[in-house]
């Protein structure tokens, strides 16, 4: 069986599939998720022995963005 998860956000909304995926990976699945790019990421599906598809930008550029934005409105 091949699985696809799919989740975006911080790491409160990845880390729960990385259990999921852990599980279905000791059922006998191909398990493959897209998650955000980021190292932190990739290093806990790659402990679970999932495959990382990179999608969309780092959570900590957009968390940079963010405090850039707000930096300049306090301003």
């Amino acid at each position: 069986m091949r699985v696809l998860l799919s989740s975006w956000g911080s790491r409160g909304d990845i880390e729960p599939l990385a259990a999921l995926a852990l599980r279905l990976r000791e059922l006998g699945a191909d398990v493959r998720a897209a998650v955000p790019p980021d190292e932190e990421f990739a290093a806990l599906y790659a402990r679970v022995g999932a495959d990382v598809i990179g999608l969309g930008p780092t959570t900590r550029s957009i968390a940079a963005s963010s405090m850039s934005l707000v930096a300049v409105r306090l301003r």
